[in-house]
């Protein structure tokens, strides 16, 4: 083997090597697409459930404030029934 040939062959070697650290770069990039669309996934879930928690927050809110008027409302009620008996 001469000269000539020990170039050749690190000249392969050398684009061998780039063209694996190429392969390499472009599997951890199809990684990172991959991790990206798995994280964007499990914030589109965790945004819709924090909504629909905030939602059925509100709901209960409502239904409180409501049972509370019901409540005055039928404490004004018997107040003014006892007051008639005892009035």
């Amino acid at each position: 083997m001469g000269f000539e040939d020990s170039t050749i062959n690190a000249d392969e070697v050398s684009y061998e090597n780039h063209e694996a650290e190429e392969n390499e770069t472009n599997r951890y990039i199809e990684l990172l697409k991959y991790d990206s669309k798995k994280t964007k996934l499990k914030l589109d879930f965790l945004i819709t459930s924090f909504f629909c928690l905030f939602s059925q927050i509100q709901g209960v809110k409502l239904l409180r404030d409501e049972i509370e008027q019901i409540d005055v409302y039928q404490l004004r009620n018997h107040a003014t029934s006892y007051s008639k008996d005892f009035g």
